[in-house]
């Protein structure tokens, strides 16, 4: 692996090599036998060994719970694996409706049955994948993007003695609040001057952000964790003090942390940043979700529009 390569660069290689081991793994299990059914429970644990390799800690935990949620609805564990059909997928989507889960936590939990069974495809174990059926119905995604903080907004927010700090970089790196708050030391790369992560929450794909000069003397100069050893402790301490600063500043009540990442977006793309870098940059899915972040900018418009001979 060549030594030049850039910080992401170079985790992005070492991510293709680690599934060029695993696919090759998987090739010697295509020339054994078929294996014999497996039950869920069995699988289940194989299949959290084999993820729990190469992805974030925050998106472990999560899908450890998706699937926990799922076992704890089936009535016992000791099925097999080839038993669950679509039928007990849309049954669980159903108990998940009923109890009030959004359709955002339902998609994210049939998404984790889905690579549990793309797993036991790939070992032998299944020949179809029952949550890609047509047949299995998920409720409505309705999206309902979250307002960006404005400018007299941010720097009043910025002048809170406990989190201005970190809601300043919130805002300057445009990262999500728990990766934010779990950044420490071993994630700054000082000769590229970029924040480096091998896997965020939402993602375990390799990430990376250039510091803003307004932070270089904050993030080029500390050690261990940059705000708490405890970052989901301090996440949710953040967060409750911005929401009683958002009914005492009497602001928009939709305004969270994660407003902070709204306005990083649309910042960029007043500066002329296309949807593409922004995509990349916010490490999101599709371009889609970036559009989702994007919020009209009537004066910039206005502008461009005078500018029209």
């Amino acid at each position: 692996m060549r030594k030049s390569l850039g910080p992401i660069s170079r985790r992005a290689a070492e991510r293709i090599l680690a599934k060029f081991r695993d696919d090759l793994e998987l090739r010697r299990w295509d020339l054994r036998a078929m294996p014999e059914p497996i039950r869920y429970c069995d699988f289940y644990d194989r299949h959290l060994a084999q993820i729990e390799i190469g992805i974030s800690d925050g998106y472990y935990r999560r899908q450890v719970q998706c699937l926990k949620n799922f076992t704890e609805h089936l009535e016992h564990t000791a099925i097999y694996l080839e038993e669950i059909q679509v039928d007990e997928i849309q049954d669980f989507v159903n108990a998940r409706t009923r109890a009030g889960r959004s359709p955002k936590t339902i998609k994210e939990e049939v998404g984790a049955l889905r690579r549990l069974f793309e797993h036991a495809i790939l070992r032998g174990h299944l020949r179809l994948n029952p949550c890609d059926s047509p047949l299995l119905k998920l409720p409505k995604l309705v999206r309902n993007p979250f307002p960006p903080i404005h400018r007299e907004q941010r720097e009043t927010a910025f002048k809170d003695a406990r989190f201005g700090t970190y809601y300043q970089v919130l805002y300057f790196t445009g990262l999500r609040a728990i990766d934010v708050a779990a950044l420490t030391s071993d994630q700054i790369d000082k000769d590229f001057r970029v924040i480096v992560l091998d896997g965020t929450r939402k993602t375990d794909e390799p990430a990376g952000t250039p510091i803003h000069e307004s932070l270089e003397e904050l993030l080029l100069n500390f050690r261990g964790y940059l705000f708490h050893e405890n970052p989901e402790s301090w996440y949710k301490r953040a967060h409750s003090s911005f929401k009683r600063m958002v009914v005492r500043e009497d602001w928009n009540p939709r305004l969270t942390i994660h407003s902070f990442r709204v306005a990083f977006n649309n910042e960029l793309r007043n500066h002329g940043t296309g949807y593409e870098d922004r995509k990349i940059l916010m490490t999101h899915s599709s371009s889609r979700v970036t559009m989702d972040y994007t919020h009209p900018n009537l004066e910039l418009a206005r502008t461009l529009i005078n500018q029209l001979k």
